[in-house]
């Protein structure tokens, strides 16, 4: 189906989220990006793309990944937490750190957290997502994300 006249979204912005620790995570999830971009959804990024962002050369590379994630976690109107199979380490980390943030609340439940059905969440985590009432897609394969996330964006962003 055809889509018209659709105007860029450069006034929201989303911020993409998930594992770079295997070679098959960092491709999917620029995948997903590049997928969002090309709906009009142009201001779609991932913590590895350059953003205007000044880290303290005095900290370490690990500190400074983990300051620019908590800037843009805290920027954005959306956050996509994006769960692989495997390798979810970093994203459960961002998870519970944008959770318990104060900067979760201002943004008024547009986050989402994407699962594979198969991932057991850890009860600590899946507790803070139950006082959170947190927004869940679940997927049995890679390839329902990037459209599934194109759908929620669309619907959320006529909320505003």
């Amino acid at each position: 189906m055809a889509e018209f006249f659709l105007e860029p979204n450069f006034e929201i912005s989303i911020f993409i989220l998930g594992s770079y620790h295997t070679e098959e995570n960092l491709p999917e999830l620029e995948s997903i990006k590049d997928f969002l971009i090309h709906k009009n959804f142009t201001n779609t990024y991932l913590a590895s793309d350059p953003v205007n962002f000044k880290n303290n050369p005095n900290s370490s590379r690990n500190q400074q990944n983990y300051e620019k994630v908590e800037y843009l976690l805290s920027k954005s109107d959306f956050c996509l937490f994006i769960f692989f199979e495997k390798y979810n380490d970093s994203v459960k980390t961002e998870l519970i750190s944008f959770l318990k943030s104060l900067y979760a609340s201002k943004i008024n439940k547009k986050y989402l957290i994407i699962k594979p059905f198969s991932l057991e969440i850890d009860s600590m985590l899946s507790g803070l997502m139950d006082q959170q009432e947190v927004n869940i897609f679940q997927y049995n394969d890679v390839s329902e994300i990037a459209k599934y996330c194109f759908k929620y964006m669309k619907f959320n962003s006529l909320q505003e």
